[in-house]
């Protein structure tokens, strides 16, 4: 073999040791979940440079996972029907090995529907056919078979009944608005065990959790008026809890720990026209805990520590959000966790509206490291005071007591 070709040979054989150890550089949309309409198409997609083969995956509630998709770089696919479809795609490389991606999970929601009926009195009803039943958003189509002139056909939305209703926050009307309640929400029962929840629960009276809520999915809490939902302790497992009420938003969850938080790592907590009370008399707990997004649309909010603790502690870059209703959050004593409101790094509250009140007596209202704002359009004041009877809009960062929109 002549020098040239040896030194050719040798080129050759370090340009593949060196891609066999190049690195896969990932970048993915893939998000912790998405929503998707069943029978609406949706496609997933992951990147990576160096990537040979991609394998996309479905896995099942069992653990076993089987092959929906390869070669490439996306996954279009079209849910069937409602729930959850956990997704994974694995990448090759050029060492032969597989990288597996985030999980992804895709919730599949069912278009609403509404019954079709005509109006009571209509003339020649006997020759006039409509259907059942509609999806939300597609026509509706009535056919009249007599031998009448038809001037003119209206299509009227009948009223919501209260009784079968619940009030949801609309973010493009900003305001509350009446849903009806899901004919598949499962009754809250009386249990004397820790309990575990997902999908959509409604409390139609008094009902009492003697252990803990322990949620292993997103949990919809409808509270009807009148009733009471009383538990332990709610740990979210970084699951999200939305908790709606009726017309006169007099629906109640009450929690309360005597061991430590009486809500407890929720990714996203909603409270949209129920009152809520979370109460922990732990030293170094509090009402709230370990929660990332907080939004408030209506009701009220009241979270203590009676302990030596806080009302709520917010994770690290969190968000307090009140749109509406009323939030109080009260903690005790000097020690380290002693406020109304506190994070472990920064986080922001921020009032569109609604009142916020927030304080200790024996320390401080917030941390220094929370920044509190009023949200575009709300005129309401933000005041500080050392009392509770002299208020000053001169920031205080160290005032016992702060209160928005009083």
């Amino acid at each position: 073999m002549s020098k040239n070709k040896l030194l050719l040979l040798l080129v050759l054989l370090l340009m593949a040791v060196s891609g066999a150890w190049a690195q896969l550089a990932i970048t993915t949309d893939l998000a912790d979940s998405y929503d998707a309409k069943v029978g609406s198409p949706i496609t997933l997609s992951i990147e990576a440079s160096n990537a040979q083969y991609y394998q996309w995956y479905k896995k099942y509630p069992q653990g076993n996972a089987m092959i929906v998709g390869a070669t490439s770089s996306s996954y279009a696919f079209t849910p069937k029907e409602a729930g959850e479809t956990k997704l994974f795609c694995r990448v090759l490389g050029y060492n032969n090995d597989y990288v597996e991606s985030k999980i992804t999970t895709v919730i599949a929601t069912v278009p609403q529907t509404y019954s079709v009926t005509l109006k009571e009195g209509t003339e020649d009803e006997g020759n006039w056919s409509v259907p059942k039943e509609a999806a939300e958003g597609s026509p509706v189509i009535a056919t009249y078979n007599g031998t009448k002139k038809v001037k003119s056909v209206k299509a009227v939305k009948k009223a919501l009944d209260p009784a079968k209703a619940y009030l949801t926050w609309d973010a493009d009307q900003k305001m509350l608005v009446a849903t009806e309640i899901p004919t598949t929400a499962t009754k809250a029962e009386n249990a004397n065990e820790n309990v575990s929840w997902a999908g959509t629960y409604v409390v139609e009276d008094d009902v009492t959790i003697s252990g803990t809520i322990g949620l292993s999915g997103d949990v919809d809490l409808i509270i009807k008026d009148g009733a009471t939902l009383t538990a332990k302790q709610i740990g979210g497992s970084g699951n999200n809890l939305r908790i709606y009420g009726q017309a006169n938003q007099s629906g109640q969850l009450v929690v309360n720990r005597t061991n430590g938080d009486a809500i407890m790592n929720i990714k996203t907590l909603e409270v949209h026209s129920a009152q809520l009370t979370a109460t922990s008399s732990t030293n170094s707990c509090g009402g709230i805990y370990g929660t990332t997004t907080f939004n408030v649309y209506g009701g009220s909010v009241d979270a203590k520590g009676t302990g030596a603790g806080y009302g709520i502690s917010m994770n690290s870059g969190g968000s307090i959000n009140i749109h509406g209703g009323e939030v109080k959050a009260e903690g005790k004593g000097t020690g380290g966790y002693s406020y109304g409101i506190r994070c472990g790094n920064t986080a922001t509250v921020t009032v569109f509206g609604g009142k916020l009140w927030a304080g200790n007596a024996d320390k401080q209202a917030l941390t220094s490291n929370i920044n509190l704002q009023k949200g575009d359009g709300f005129s309401g004041k933000i005041e500080y005071s050392s009392d509770k009877s002299t208020w000053s809009e001169t920031v205080d960062a160290n005032a016992k007591y702060v209160r928005v929109g009083y």
